[in-house]
């Protein structure tokens, strides 16, 4: 026996949430993994923006700003790397917060990027 239009419709619909459900945990999971990390393995740093002490601008992935009125990933910015890591001389100027929502910065990770990026080679 076929199933009807409204049937289908149904089970497709039953079949987006359970997708939507495991990509929410795949999404927790992932962030878990990120948090697992030190900071300075999981930052990830500008193509080519730098702040004006010479290091990289970056972000941390797992930031959210809670008080922020953008949700998720516009929640977050770029800053300095060493402020970041905690590496920061207070001696020289450094940028300020830029957030993801007002700032278009080209990320390390970006195909555009073409392998770019601002960290520090050791």
């Amino acid at each position: 026996m076929e199933k009807t239009k409204l049937e289908l419709e149904l089970e497709a619909k039953n079949h987006e949430e359970k997708a939507k459900e495991l990509r929410k945990q795949a999404a927790d999971l992932h962030h878990a993994e990120l948090k697992a990390k030190s900071i300075a393995e999981r930052l990830v740093y500008a193509a080519h923006s730098r702040c004006p002490c010479g290091a990289g601008l970056a972000y941390d992935p797992c930031f959210e700003d809670e008080n922020s009125v953008f949700v998720g990933p516009l929640s977050g910015y770029w800053d300095c790397s060493a402020i970041l890591l905690g590496e920061a001389n207070k001696d020289v100027q450094h940028t300020g917060q830029l957030p993801f929502a007002f700032h278009e910065i080209l990320s390390e990770q970006q195909p555009s990027a073409m392998g770019a990026t601002t960290r520090k080679v050791d």
